[in-house]
């Protein structure tokens, strides 16, 4: 879960930072095309690799999880699987990463708009409902 906390926190600093703090700065100040290409590809690459963090912890969570059950059962790792998966744990696991994964997509189909707009776009708007979802499952199960 630290993981997964890790690439989320990665989300929100990244996220906030860009839309409270370099757009205005952006729109007050002359930048050359290098510098905003820079911007915005460190921005992508936050971007790329809260996601990954993110899924990644969700997948260990429930590895994890389906490893101590199985242990503690004595039944294999494939067996006890699909049993783990019905646990709240395991599904808000794959909740988030669900979650997270419509995040990157939504990225992906909105970056022209999101790096293009004067002010907070809906793309933005998307982005933050779901990592706020996701942000709200991980903490119910903390």
């Amino acid at each position: 879960m630290l993981i997964e906390l890790f690439g989320q926190s990665i989300l929100w600093g990244t996220l906030l930072l860009f839309t409270l703090v370099w757009r205005p700065i952006h729109m007050v100040a002359v930048w050359d095309e290098t510098s905003v290409k820079n911007i915005e590809r460190i921005y992508s690459l936050l971007i790329f690799f809260g996601v990954t963090t993110g899924i990644l912890g969700s997948i260990a969570t429930v590895s994890w999880g389906v490893f101590l059950f199985s242990r503690e059962k004595g039944f294999p790792f494939y067996e006890v699987f699909a049993q783990f998966l019905k646990t709240d744990l395991a599904s808000m696991a794959v909740y988030r990463a669900l979650l997270l994964a419509l995040l990157f997509s939504i990225f992906i189909v909105g970056w022209k708009h999101i790096f293009g707009a004067k002010i907070f776009s809906v793309f933005e708007a998307l982005l933050f409902a779901c990592l706020f979802a996701s942000s709200y499952a991980l903490w119910l199960y903390w």
